[in-house]
């Protein structure tokens, strides 16, 4: 063990010290940042995220507001319809529902399209604005004539119409196509 290496790994470890822990250092954490020191990047997409919401609460606001007359002639239709169970006049029922169709109509779209409208025009009015071809058969002739009369002279299904009524006043449009419906 007297080899010439053998004094250099003597000094090499009487050199060293016995606790191998003795030249650790901490660990140095990074300086802990506030919420306002984010990067711009991190700025810019909040508050394209905060813009976003607030437009989307402001639209569902907005649709919320603009359907309300929907929903007071849905729970006005209900009403006739109720009336209607109640009594059983058939007639009365289309006669109220057509006064409810066409002030629900005079609320959504401008006077001078819907004021004048009558019998097959106004059945048609009601197809176009819906977009729906539902306005045709039956139905559609007992809203036209039947409401006229002193008593129904066709048997009449309200399920059918108040299905039909519901319909309209949940999914009208309140613009009307440019074009022609295939009914015009």
């Amino acid at each position: 063990m007297n080899g010439p290496y053998f004094f250099l790994i003597y000094e090499f470890l009487v050199s060293q010290s016995i606790d191998p822990l003795e030249n650790l250092r901490d660990v140095q954490l990074p300086p802990v940042l506030s919420i306002w020191e984010l990067a711009p990047g991190w700025w810019f997409l909040s508050f394209l995220l905060t813009t976003f919401v607030f437009f989307l609460l402001w639209f569902f606001a907005k649709t919320w507001r603009d359907n309300k007359y929907r929903r007071d002639a849905l729970l006005e239709l209900d009403a006739i319809d109720l009336r209607r169970k109640k009594t059983g006049d058939d007639l009365g029922f289309l006669r109220d529902s057509q006064t409810l169709l066409k002030r629900v109509a005079l609320t959504a779209f401008p006077r001078e399209h819907v004021a004048q409208l009558t019998d097959v025009e106004w059945i048609i009015f009601l197809g176009r604005s819906s977009k729906k071809s539902r306005f045709e058969g039956p139905i559609s002739e007992v809203l036209i004539d039947d409401i006229y009369r002193e008593k129904l002279e066709r048997s009449l299904d309200p399920r059918e119409v108040y299905k039909l009524l519901r319909f309209w006043i949940k999914n009208h449009k309140t613009t009307l196509p440019k074009e022609p419906y295939k009914n015009d």
